[in-house]
């Protein structure tokens, strides 16, 4: 398996797991009262979209050539810190 292929199992088992977290914010979400929910929906919301931009960046990993590949992984990492910069933010805990 080449380090491309590694880096590219291993951006998408760690954005399973993100895409898990997803899911137990949302459940949350639905317990608690009105007024809470609209703070915590614009949160969820931010972390979704930090989300959909590291799944497009891992899909740029995957499709990139022997050539590129190093300057996308770096893309996918700065996406990837974006998003573990939302998904642990205060207001979502």
């Amino acid at each position: 398996m080449t380090e491309q292929e590694l880096n590219a199992l291993h951006a998408q088992a760690l954005l399973d797991k993100r895409k898990a977290e997803i899911a137990v914010l949302k459940a949350k979400l639905s317990t608690l009262t009105e007024k809470m929910q609209v703070a915590q929906h614009t949160e969820l919301a931010i972390f979704e979209h930090s989300l959909a931009d590291a799944e497009a960046k891992l899909a740029e990993l995957t499709e990139a050539s022997d050539d590129t590949w190093h300057s996308v992984k770096h893309r996918v990492e700065s996406a990837w810190d974006a998003l573990t910069a939302a998904v642990t933010h205060p207001a979502l805990k």
